[in-house]
């Protein structure tokens, strides 16, 4: 684990750094009323954040109903990749989702994606198809992915 790493549940305070990596991250990042929504407001939401030293460093998002659990969004910041970070949160996505008695996780990555594709499938998601054009804005493809809970 990284030296002062926290991963905690997302407060409305952390909102404003949240949408910045978002936005530094991401070409075609969440529209800030929508997320801002999202962030806050949705009962079947549960956002996380990671922190060093007081500052949010990344963040990620999961949906559920019904024992399904959908991740909706990870980032961390550029300079702050490649040490273990994501893996921290989808961690405490799964032990959330775990905890939930979920069954089963879902999300979507883009087929380019193979850092993100590779950290998914250390935590045993596989690919169930590959979505052509899932993403509006540029057109490209992704994978729906899966891990099963129970195994």
């Amino acid at each position: 684990m990284i030296d002062g790493l926290t991963i905690r549940k997302g407060e409305e305070e952390d909102f404003e750094s949240v949408y910045e990596i978002e936005s530094i991250c991401y070409d075609f990042p969440w529209g800030s009323g929508e997320f801002y929504d999202d962030f806050v407001w949705n009962r079947r939401g549960y956002w996380i954040v990671a922190e060093i030293k007081n500052q949010v460093i990344g963040f990620a998002g999961i949906w559920f109903k019904l024992g399904e659990f959908h991740i909706v969004n990870l980032a961390v910041l550029p300079e702050k990749r490649r040490m273990g970070i994501g893996n921290a949160l989808v961690s405490e996505l799964i032990s959330f989702a775990k905890k939930s008695k979920g069954r089963y996780i879902f999300l979507e990555v883009e087929d380019e994606n193979t850092n993100a594709i590779e950290l998914y499938k250390g935590f045993g998601f596989r690919v169930i198809r590959r979505i052509e054009g899932y993403y509006a804005e540029n057109g490209k493809s992704a994978l729906l992915m899966i891990k099963e809970l129970n195994k």
